[in-house]
């Protein structure tokens, strides 16, 4: 299989953003990932396609998923979404610093700690969305349940 566009190197990238997984700027098809390699009898050195291969099924039917959808986006709507994300990386990055500020860390260190402040963000921004959600949902029931009572709904 040829390798495609950058459209969908990119889908590729943020739907393992969205598996919770970093592309690292790697480029590759989802189809290259999970079919045979390109270079048969050749041993793959493409990370990224090392990567999707130690997906799980689920999480390959995920990534799959995620790039048919960005695929159908309009390319506006493509490119409002690259934006966002090369504002959130702008301010990952920008934490990071702030939180290595009046340190001298090695580079080893630095790369070492950005990897683990994204990981850990990672876990508790999807800690907040989780419980977040279970909010919402409690108080959604709760207003429906009083708008029911009072509009004498049945």
């Amino acid at each position: 299989m040829a390798r495609t566009s950058l459209g969908t190197t990119l889908s590729v990238t943020i739907a393992l953003a969205a598996l919770g997984l970093g592309a690292g700027g790697f480029v590759a098809s989802a189809q290259d990932a999970v079919s045979e390699p390109i270079h048969p009898g050749k041993k793959e050195q493409d990370p990224l396609v090392q990567l999707v291969k130690s997906l799980s099924a689920e999480q390959k039917s995920k990534l799959i998923e995620s790039i048919k959808a960005w695929k159908e986006l309009t390319p506006e709507v493509q490119q409002a979404l690259r934006a966002r994300e090369k504002m959130l990386r702008k301010s990952l990055a920008e934490e990071i610093e702030a939180a290595l500020a009046n340190t001298s860390p090695t580079q080893e260190q630095r790369e070492f700690f950005a990897k683990r402040y994204r990981e850990e963000r990672r876990k508790i921004d999807q800690s907040l969305r989780t419980e977040l959600e279970a909010r919402r949902k409690v108080a959604l029931e709760e207003v429906v349940a009083q708008l029911k009572a009072t509009l004498e709904i049945r």
